[in-house]
């Protein structure tokens, strides 16, 4: 008898629990964009991206809101307005930026006293965007949030990996042409380095706080290419190897640059 009383107890609790759901696991108010590279083929063949984020912005949110400043990512959940039905993301990158806007499908449901109402968000569509190419995964959002949108670019063939053997605090790298050297932090071991598709070398010079700058010449050979109908000739880079330098040590890894880059070289300061 007493077995009896204490399940019909727990089956009484259990159901008065699922009548009271959380609330937040209601919200289906969140998208999740994910960063993809394009591969090498004809169709949308791709990998897992690290998008350099100086930050991403919407319109919808408060003015002084970025979400994910600094940092690399590989997928970013953000927020749609409740108020319109579409939402337009604005992406400070690395190496450019980047928007899109999306549109769908929004209506008000009842949940309960507790949890008052919420919007339901469906039909998800891809409006605008200066991607690459961009691909709807899911059209519904979910909750817990799960992969929406996925977002492509060709691959950047230039970037060279170099790693230090211990970590460093630089106030900043230059190089001998205009362009962006993407820094997450002061102190690392590891950046990327973009090289001067237009020459044959390039010359980094390495601004350490507190010491000395040193420099890094690098010299390669390249070849244009097609990897992908998208993206059209693009030049890879191989053969790299070290013209001049003042670090201690400057060791070849790989001669050959590749996207996501790999450790081209490894430093010892």
């Amino acid at each position: 008898m007493k077995k009896l009383t204490w399940f019909l107890f727990f089956s009484i609790f259990t159901l008065s629990c699922l009548n009271e759901p959380d609330c937040y696991e209601l919200d289906n108010s969140n998208v999740i964009l994910s960063f993809r590279v394009l591969a090498a083929g004809k169709n949308l063949a791709s990998i897992a991206d690290q998008f350099p984020s100086l930050g991403i912005l919407t319109p919808a949110a408060e003015a002084d809101t970025i979400f994910y400043n600094q940092s690399y990512v590989s997928n970013v959940e953000l927020p749609l307005n409740p108020k319109e039905e579409q939402t337009t993301f604005l992406f400070d990158g690395g190496y450019g930026d980047h928007e899109i806007q999306l549109g769908y499908k929004r209506q008000v449901q009842f949940v309960s006293e507790d949890c008052g109402e919420r919007y339901i968000f469906a039909d998800l569509k891809i409006l605008e965007y200066d991607f690459d190419s961009v691909r709807v995964v899911n059209p519904t959002p979910t909750a817990p949030a799960s992969t929406n949108i996925e977002l492509y670019r060709c691959p950047r063939t230039n970037l060279m990996g170099i790693d230090f053997t211990t970590a460093v605090v630089l106030d900043g790298v230059t190089a001998d042409f205009s362009t962006f050297i993407f820094q997450p932090n002061d102190t690392l071991t590891t950046i990327d380095l973009p090289i001067n598709k237009n020459t044959a070398s390039t010359t980094f010079v390495f601004n350490f706080r507190g010491a000395p700058s040193k420099t890094l010449t690098v010299s390669y050979t390249r070849a244009a290419k097609t990897l992908n109908k998208i993206c059209g000739e693009q030049t890879l880079f191989s053969d790299l190897a070290v013209v001049a330098t003042d670090f201690g040590a400057v060791e070849l890894k790989s001669d050959s640059t590749q996207d996501l880059p790999i450790t081209n070289f490894e430093i010892t300061k």
